[in-house]
């Protein structure tokens, strides 16, 4: 039984071995007169082989263990070139020899192009086994160099054939690029050993062809690793690369550079980028400033169409590199121009889960030229993290366009001006997830874009390097990522949930804008920008502020108890204590504002700010027992959205065993003061506000669903509301006034007609007491004197007190829910 599973096992590995060829002989190429030794060469004797096999409808010529010197080869249809282990065929050492292997055209045009191994127009061919193919091309006959007298032969050409395997064997010492696919279809090349070193013109595999696969394969080489042509009769198409190392002196993945005919479905995945074993040529840290690394990759990965071809549908993920100078660059150029039917283009780039550790001031770049853009470029799920050390003087640097130049990182400066990401003349760029780590501080820009649209994901706020521990000031990291979305236009900030929020512990900062001052600790930047934040998880209400005078407790009601402040949402956590500012007139101190002006002094805002599932915590003076700092003063942001979000204060107050309670407020302090005057909206769903003198101070075109507030001393305040709006449902607990009008000038504000209509106004009763009554006993369910309301209310007061008293709102129709 044992010896019948042994020879199973023996027939599947050999059947897992062969080539699906229609031959199976075998020639053993010693046994047909071949000598080993570097002595003759054997070319003739593996060529009759090669014929014999061919002509008899396929078969494999074996090459054993040992050494064998040869002359050029031309594999022939259904024939498999296996090597044996301990096998090393070499190249003979005469540029002469290789004329033959010179491909003519059927016009008479000789191809430059020659090889150790070569076929034209056949199929089903294959390199296969555990032996090594040594082309010598280190040797003084093949002029080593950058230079190229031509004649110079690779290791494997194949040209026009179909069905291509090369397996396992290892490739050595190229005289010239080690292997070349083109215009061929349906070629396989796996768990191949690539190291070249002795020519500057050494890439690692060369494709020009349709219906590739490349898989689990190493590459270390002088030049490209692993490089995609666009150079052929047809487009090379429907390749697929994965599960590969890449080591190279110049570009580890690179699409380009000859394309004027161009790829298309290209996928390329799972490759790890290192530096090469050696380099004996180009030595970039010798002549390029801040190259960190005595031995770099000029690009992780490159994408180029320089020469009118095309560029469509390409799928780059999960690449881990290192020793890179730039990890990424895409390029549009015109170094040449070709015929290609509509036009040179490059359309539908995605490239995700990098992670890259870069060695220069050269940063990854996406650049088109006038006139030539590359389109729907996606870059997701990037952290990259580079030596930084740049100046301010290196941001101000003009990158050159170079329309014509050879496509290679340095054409745009050997000293970026940005130190993440360049962009140019480029359309719909997405970006998504990246991040940027420097070992030294940078001071240029993180990013630049000139010409281009870009819609940013979100970006992390950590990215920026918030920590969210409760200990390290954040105020900094963010502000640094408002001001960074805001160079680019607008877009969205992600804030991680952690367990103890994001500090905000800096004093506020002042900035004039339209010559209005503001002081707050996070400033959004006047102009035309769409500013998001985002938390991790929906806010849960807090519930914590509830102020019980000692008599509710006669009316069994027991005295509320507080822990620990819960943290359980997102949270943006200010611990400053700003000074009081008193004159309603003046802007009050804010953790978060905007600095543009309204129009009725003429000066309209463009900022477009939105918020959902976070919470503002605001700090609260314990021995005042009042806030010092509104929570965010938006009254001059054009568009306002809030979700899902709630603006409180960071102590607990209204336990009645320590007698204390919130009282009256001289600051005048704000949980949400939205815009006014904008001829804009401001849409709320689902925002609470808890603790300040004022919780809600609403401008026009208020649209909002759900409110609560609780324990201020007017909850929601209308101001210059000329135009209509609704609120579906506010539930009011614990507030001196509910609904109130500005009156005079406060905060700035023009008092004007408040058309307003409320859908359902829940709230907890109180005592009708002259003022100064403790915050929890309601003097007004609406406070409108000077009779500026127009609109309805329904109100509902589930203790059956029935009580909810008004001052003026004579226009106002005011009616118990039922």
């Amino acid at each position: 039984m044992d010896r019948l599973l042994k020879k199973a096992l023996i027939l599947a590995s050999l059947l897992i071995a062969l080539p699906t060829f229609a031959g199976n002989g075998n020639i053993v190429i010693t046994k047909a007169g071949a000598k080993a030794g570097l002595v003759k060469d054997n070319a003739p004797v593996i060529q009759k082989a090669i014929d014999k096999l061919s002509a008899q409808g396929g078969g494999t010529v074996t090459i054993p263990a040992g050494e064998f010197l040869t002359g050029p080869i031309e594999l022939k249809s259904g024939v498999e070139l296996h090597l044996d282990m301990g096998a090393r065929l070499l190249g003979v050492a005469d540029i002469e020899a290789y004329e033959k292997a010179h491909y003519v055209s059927p016009e008479g045009k000789r191809s430059p192009h020659s090889a150790l191994i070569y076929a034209n127009n056949q199929e089903n061919i294959a390199i296969t086994g555990l032996g090594t193919i040594d082309g010598q091309g280190g040797h003084p006959a093949f002029n080593v160099g950058k230079a190229d007298p031509g004649g110079r032969p690779m290791i494997i050409l194949f040209r026009e054939c179909k069905n291509i395997v090369v397996r396992d064997v290892r490739l050595e010492n190229s005289a010239h690029w080690v292997e070349y696919y083109t215009d061929c279809e349906g070629v396989r090349v796996s768990g191949i050993k690539v190291y070249s070193h002795c020519n500057y013109n050494n890439d690692g595999i060369d494709i020009e062809s349709k219906d590739v696969v490349v898989e689990n394969c190493i590459f270390d080489c002088e030049d490209d690793a692993i490089c995609l042509k666009g150079s052929g009769k047809r487009l090379c198409e429907n390749v697929s690369v994965s599960n590969c190392v890449a080591a190279s002196n110049c570009n580890a993945i690179k699409l380009g550079t000859g394309s004027d005919v161009g790829y298309r479905n290209v996928t390329v995945s799972n490759i790890t980028v290192r530096r090469a074993s050696e380099d004996n040529f180009r030595h970039w840290s010798t002549k390029i400033p801040g190259i960190s690394a005595p031995v770099t990759v000029i690009s992780g990965i490159a994408v180029e169409v320089v020469d009118g071809g095309i560029c469509e549908n390409v799928n780059i993920s999960n690449v881990a590199m290192r020793d890179v100078q730039t990890p990424i660059f895409i390029r549009m150029g015109r170094r040449c121009e070709s015929d290609y039917p509509g036009g040179s283009r490059m359309k539908g780039i995605s490239i995700s889960g990098v992670t890259a550790v870069s060695e220069s001031m050269m940063c990854s770049s996406i650049t088109g030229v006038p006139g030539l853009y590359p389109e729907d470029i996606s870059l997701s799920d990037i952290s990259i993290t580079a030596p930084g050390g740049g100046t301010e003087e290196m941001g101000k640097l003009v990158v050159p366009e170079n329309e014509k130049s050879y496509p290679e990182n340095r054409c745009l400066g050997k000293i970026s001006p940005s130190s993440g990401l360049y962009i140019r003349h480029a359309k719909n760029v997405r970006l998504s997830n990246i991040r940027f780590d420097f070992r030294e501080p940078d001071a240029r820009p993180l990013v630049i874009t000139d010409d281009c649209t870009v819609r940013w994901e979100p970006l992390n706020v950590m990215d920026f390097g918030a920590k969210g521990d409760g200990v390290t000031d954040d105020t900094e990291a963010i502000q640094k990522a408002i001001d960074f979305l805001d160079s680019r236009g607008g877009g969205k900030l992600f804030f991680p949930y952690t367990e103890h929020g994001y500090l905000l512990s800096s004093p506020a900062k002042e900035y004039t804008a339209d010559g209005r001052l503001v002081r707050a600790q996070l400033i959004l930047p006047a102009g035309d920008s769409n500013i998001q934040f985002e938390g991790e998880m929906p806010c849960k209400l807090l519930y914590s502020y509830q102020v019980r005078p000692k008599e509710s407790v006669a009316q069994n009601f027991e005295p509320t108890k507080f822990g620990t402040m819960s943290w359980s949402n997102t949270c943006l956590h200010s611990t400053w204590d700003a000074p009081e500012v008193r004159d309603s007139l003046e802007r009050p101190w804010a953790v978060i504002a905007a600095p543009e002006g309204d129009s009725c002094d003429g000066r309209f805002s463009r900022t477009v700010f939105s918020m959902k599932n976070l919470e503002i915590r605001v700090h609260l003076d314990t021995g005042r027992m009042y806030p010092t700092t509104s929570a965010a003063f938006l009254k001059n942001v054009s568009r306002l959205i809030v979700e899902d979000s709630q603006f409180c204060l960071d102590e607990q107050v209204g336990d009645t065993e320590l007698g204390k309670s919130l009282q009256p407020n001289p600051c005048h302090t704000i949980g949400l003061h939205t815009s006014g005057n904008q001829n804009d909206d401001q849409i709320l769903r689902n925002v609470a506000v808890q603790g300040f003198r004022y919780g809600f101070v609403m401008g026009e075109h208020v649209c909002a669903d759900y409110l609560y507030v609780h324990n201020c001393e007017e909850a929601v305040v209308f101001h210059d509301a000329t135009h209509l709006s609704t609120i579906g449902h506010i539930v009011a607990q614990h507030n001196r006034v509910i609904l109130s009008t500005t009156r005079g000038k406060m905060f700035g504000n023009t008092p004007a007609e408040v058309n307003l209509t409320i859908g359902v106004l829940n709230f907890e009763g109180g005592q009708t007491v002259p003022a100064p009554p403790e915050v929890s006993k309601l003097v007004y369910g609406v406070y409108d004197p000077d009779n500026r309301l127009r609109g309805s209310v329904k109100w509902h007061e589930p203790w059956g007190l029935g009580v909810f008293p008004v001052l003026g709102a004579k226009k106002y129709d005011i009616k118990k829910y039922r």
